[in-house]
């Protein structure tokens, strides 16, 4: 026989109002003391009651479902962000739907018409502010949560490294990461070099292929490239190309298998994507179970790794699948 709302009130001694409360974090929830919450904890688990979401959500508004949006669910760092994203997300009590590329046409959308509570958008803001909750990563607009790659002092240590280099002009592609690449613009330019921001994409597969094709045509000394695949990519026609041309090249990796080792990539610079994802997690289920939280921006920050010291860089994926 399932288990239901009364026979957990019933034996820890409570209400059901007290119960459901408890089990759905209501701010209420605070009020009630907490050996009476312990207790509730307790019967849950002897009992192995499990709430039906579809209940809870008719009861309470709010159905512990939230999305993530990703540009691309077969790309390392986007497939390895939502994963980091759902397991975040269990430690609260919520489920994670997984929508790819909805970007600035669907996002809102998404959030309106159906039972998230809230959503994780990492391929772009929406072209309106949802009502819903909605947290941005790498992307900053007023009025929205957002979660930041910090890569100030990542891009100071890598300019340092391309100047030691005899490098003055390094030409930066990163895409629609737009605050990686204020920042690589900035320590690039304090440090006296010339940066040259390519208006080249690099999100799809195909740009990126047409990305590696330009490069190769128009034979730039230096790179900083947002990217772990562009990377390998370019690194993989460099080594099948019969001539001498080969750039100093430092990737800006969301995720490292250890794969892109090469004597003339000078350095790496490697993000947090489980800080990231942990962030965006943590800050979505507080706006959603409280609106009154003003919206803030948190920065994550990378860090610089010189080629002697690519061996000493944490894999994302223990397994090293890719």
């Amino acid at each position: 026989m399932r288990v239901t709302l009364k026979d957990v009130a019933a034996k820890a001694g409570v209400s059901c109002a007290t119960v459901s409360i408890c089990l759905n974090h209501h701010p209420v929830s605070r009020q009630i003391p907490e050996e009476t919450r312990r207790r509730i904890s307790r019967v849950v688990a002897e009992l192995g009651y499990r709430p039906s979401a579809f209940a809870r959500a008719l009861s309470t508004g709010y159905s512990n479902l939230i999305g993530i949006d990703i540009r691309e669910i077969f790309n390392s760092y986007f497939s390895h962000l939502a994963g980091f994203a759902i397991e975040e997300a269990a430690g609260y009590d919520f489920n994670v739907i997984v929508t790819q590329e909805c970007g600035r046409s669907r996002c809102g959308s998404v959030l309106s018409g159906n039972m998230l509570d809230g959503m994780i958008c990492c391929s772009g803001p929406p072209g309106r502010k949802p009502a819903k909750p909605c947290v941005l990563i790498d992307s900053e607009r007023r009025g929205f949560n957002c979660v930041l790659h910090d890569i100030s002092g990542a891009m100071k240590a890598a300019a340092e490294v391309m100047k030691q280099r005899g490098h003055k002009k390094i030409c930066g592609i990163f895409d629609r990461a737009v605050s990686k690449a204020v920042k690589f613009t900035a320590e690039f330019r304090e440090a006296g070099l010339v940066p040259e921001l390519s208006g080249l994409p690099t999100s799809s597969r195909d740009d990126r292929l047409a990305t590696v094709v330009q490069i190769l045509k128009e034979r730039p000394a230096a790179l900083v490239i947002n990217g772990h695949l562009t990377t390998r990519d370019l690194l993989r026609k460099l080594a099948a190309a019969d001539n001498h041309y080969h750039p100093d090249i430092i990737p800006v990796c969301g995720f490292w298998n250890g794969e892109l080792t090469d004597p003339h990539l000078p350095g790496v610079v490697v993000t947090d994507v489980r800080g990231i994802a942990v962030s965006a997690v943590r800050m979505l289920v507080e706006n959603i179970r409280n609106h009154d939280i003003p919206p803030r921006i948190e920065f994550i920050p990378a860090k610089f790794y010189r080629n002697c010291e690519l061996n000493s860089i944490p894999l994302t994926d223990p397994e090293n699948e890719y």
